[in-house]
């Protein structure tokens, strides 16, 4: 079980989609921090998901080339005027007396450092029907196209 689920949500079923291009696209950089900021996004959609949980993966490539791997989630969602303030170090959302989720607020924080190690940023908007979009947009320079190899010659007869 991922994120800080109680045992009331335990017969819940999570709904996870994902959206990725036809062609796969290679990043440069530190798969580590890359893989830890999607982790952290995935984790946050869970765990701020109190009922009917749905998270959708996106990967996508912009018209200038720069890709952004977004998470949304029909969670609670985050009000605009926090969200720059969440991408702080030891910021929440929620004040700290009524707080009913865990964390110590670092996850958002460090997606946006790795982010920024790669050249890019972070982004939070609210998603369509509530929740979160978050995302982590990395510039074209990152992206290494795959070249296709050129065909074989054709020996002749």
């Amino acid at each position: 079980m991922i994120g800080a689920r109680t045992e009331a949500d335990e017969d819940q079923t999570l709904r996870f989609e994902e959206d990725f291009p036809a062609e796969p696209i290679i990043v440069r950089g530190d798969r580590r921090l890359l893989r830890q900021a999607v982790l952290n996004l995935l984790t946050n959609a869970v765990k701020f998901c109190p009922q009917d949980p749905l998270v959708i993966l996106r990967v996508q490539r912009s018209k200038t080339g720069e890709v952004a791997v977004c998470i949304e989630d029909n969670g609670i969602g985050i009000p605009p005027e926090m969200r720059d303030a969440v991408q702080q170090p030891f910021v929440q959302a929620e004040r700290a007396e009524t707080r009913t989720y865990g964390g110590v607020g670092l996850g958002l924080a460090l997606v946006r450092q790795f982010a920024e190690a790669h050249d890019g940023r972070m982004s939070i908007d609210a998603g369509e029907e509530g929740g979160t979009v978050a995302c982590i947009l990395l510039p074209a320079a990152r992206i290494v196209s795959r070249a296709k190899p050129a065909a074989e010659p054709v020996p002749a007869g």
